[in-house]
């Protein structure tokens, strides 16, 4: 399930629970193999890609796979999820495009991203639960 801040901001998702806690996977974490699937929002053509942990910045998150053919994106663009994955519903804050850099394929290329949410800074925390028998889309 998501896991947001005080803001609304995206923090990571619950990885395992019990009766009175929860392990969250924050978003800057590196170690996860997990990605977030993303847009790029600019009121002009889609841009996607996944968002994870930055191994060489720890409090920046990275965007890959995004295609070299998206041209519209720039930098200060917001990032929000794509609502392409069954774990995190359309439109949540991720954070703001910092800058753009070519991948090694020349089919792709990545993007630093500024997480929305302070990592240093979390005071509450809120999880989306889905209704039962309903599926975050």
């Amino acid at each position: 399930m998501p896991v947001l801040n005080q803001n609304g901001a995206l923090v990571g998702r619950i990885t395992s629970s019990s009766n009175l806690s929860s392990v969250v996977s924050l978003l800057t974490s590196s170690a996860s193999a997990d990605g977030v699937s993303a847009n790029i929002v600019n009121g002009k053509q889609a841009t996607f890609g996944i968002v994870s942990g930055n191994a060489t910045v720890p409090n920046d998150l990275l965007m890959q796979f995004i295609s070299q053919m998206s041209t519209n994106a720039r930098v200060g663009d917001l990032v929000v999820t794509s609502g392409l994955s069954n774990m995190y519903p359309r439109g949540i804050l991720i954070g703001k495009v910092q800058s753009f850099q070519l991948d090694g394929t020349g089919i792709t290329k990545s993007a630093v991203i500024a997480p929305a949410a302070n990592f240093n800074a979390i005071d509450y925390v809120f999880v989306l639960v889905p209704k039962p028998g309903q599926v975050i889309p």
